[in-house]
């Protein structure tokens, strides 16, 4: 019982701290690029890395891949 509520406690917070890292300013994609990117590259930028997907599909991918290591 002890385990359960720490992995549900342990999800609530990886999804609080994805969330409030969605809500800083840029993304990857223009860090990436920074100043040179026009605005079709940082979009093709996103696409590619999934970047424009909503937040609970990016959410989902990412703790899929971290539970797979």
């Amino acid at each position: 019982m002890v385990i359960l509520k720490f992995a549900v406690y342990l999800l609530a917070a990886c999804f609080l701290v994805f969330c409030a890292l969605d809500l800083l300013p840029g993304n990857a994609a223009t860090q990436q690029l920074g100043f040179t990117g026009t605005t079709e590259q940082i979009q093709a930028l996103m696409h590619e890395w999934g970047l424009d997907l909503p937040l609970i599909e990016r959410f989902a991918s990412w703790l899929t891949g971290a539970a797979s290591g």
